[in-house]
């Protein structure tokens, strides 16, 4: 009996022991999202609006959100979160002559917000200086001082697209500027600009063309047989008008055709290699009949053949005959006298010629093949101006 009761003693003590080592994870205490204050509770504004900051306590981890009932209040930062935050906002300017209210709910609470009213406009009285201004064919610039009230509202707008104002709208008295284009008609003309109510009337005179004198130097050309650049001074007024074209294809204008004021009339002719030849560049001003004719007279070359008849067997074979050349005038031939080029062009299959340019003196060795025909046959080999025969039995 005393032994069964030592031992009940000890498992109970056993027992515990060990409850009194055991132990469970603490659990956090669930937040009270009941407590909320915010600062300021109420928002007053001008009518220029604005901006505010609301400061909102609340334990961490409560959910809270930002929420206004008008258009014309916006959040500016996060309209939500988890704790205790500053919410910014923004309050537009009113526009209205009465005061306006509004609601912020942050978090349940709400908060008033005021706006007053914009102040009454004055009573705007407008004036202008100058109300008329003229300027000459070539335009100019000029300014019309507006003489208002501080907060008086005004516009400006040019009634013609060739005056243009620097400033559409405003308040207050200011200097406004204007532009006038230049007119590039004869006829004088007349725009007007309207500022608050005000018409200011703008003169512009007509372009009347001054009296033009001209004069070109070279007006005579010799260019040689290869193509080349030329190039003339026209000498004018600045405002002279002139126009340049060629009467024939080979002068081609580089320099486009047709200007105002001095300048340098360039074109181009091309390479010839065949008799020589004249064109002019037709230089006129504002007359149809007044101006002046650039000579273009270009040399070209002349050319001769050693033989001009062949008569070939009908077994054909090769031959030969020389071509000769020359520059007209001969200065452009060079000391070799080999500028001009040529080639030779068979009219037939059966006479074959060698192919290309050649320059200079030179032969041509052709070849006629053997006719099998049983008639006579006839061919030509051209070279320039030149035509060499061929008969074959």
């Amino acid at each position: 009996m005393t032994s069964l009761t030592l031992r009940t003693w000890w498992v109970v003590g056993l027992m515990l022991l060990t409850g009194a080592c055991s132990h469970d994870t603490p659990v956090s205490p669930t937040p009270d999202c009941t407590v909320v204050t915010v600062s300021p509770e109420t928002f007053t504004f001008e009518a220029e609006g604005g901006t505010g900051t609301v400061g909102l306590t609340i334990a961490a981890g409560c959910q809270w959100t930002a929420q206004s009932d008008v258009n014309w209040i916006a959040f500016t930062g996060s309209a939500s979160g988890k704790s205790a935050a500053s919410i910014p906002f923004s309050v537009a300017a009113n526009p209205a002559s009465a005061d306006r209210t509004a609601t912020l709910t942050i978090a349940g609470k709400t908060i008033p917000v005021l706006q007053h009213a914009s102040p009454p406009l004055p009573t705007c009285t407008y004036s202008i200086d100058p109300d008329m201004a003229s300027y000459p064919h070539d335009g100019g610039s000029g300014a019309i001082t507006l003489t208002t009230q501080d907060a008086c509202p005004w516009t400006a707008a040019s009634r013609v697209s060739w005056i243009t104002v620097d400033r559409a709208s405003g308040a207050g008295s200011v200097s406004i500027g204007y532009v006038v284009d230049a007119n590039g008609t004869t006829t004088e003309r007349t725009g007007a600009i309207d500022i608050a109510g005000h018409v200011v009337t703008i003169v512009e005179q007509g372009n009347v063309a001054p009296a033009c004198t001209y004069s070109i130097a070279p007006v005579t050309f010799t260019p040689c047989v290869n193509a080349m650049e030329l190039s003339t001074t026209l000498t004018t007024q600045a405002s002279c008008p002139w126009t340049a074209s060629p009467n024939v294809s080979w002068i081609t204008l580089l320099s486009g055709g047709s200007g105002t004021g001095p300048s340098v009339v360039r074109f181009s002719v091309t390479s010839n290699f065949d008799a020589p030849r004249s064109g002019i560049v037709m230089v006129r001003w504002p007359s149809p009949t007044a101006g002046q004719n650039l000579q273009v007279a270009q040399a070209g070359c002349r050319y001769g053949v050693s033989q001009n008849q062949f008569t070939i067997p009908t077994a054909g074979g090769a031959f030969t005959f020389d071509v000769l050349q020359e520059t007209d005038p001969n200065t452009c031939g060079g000391p070799l006298q080999d500028a001009c080029a040529w080639s030779a062009v068979s009219s037939a299959t059966w006479v074959v010629v060698p192919a290309g340019t050649r320059r200079g003196d030179n032969p041509v060795h052709f070849t006629v093949a053997p006719n099998s025909s049983g008639t006579a046959r006839t061919a030509t080999i051209t070279v320039r101006d030149q035509v060499v025969h061929i008969t074959q039995n």
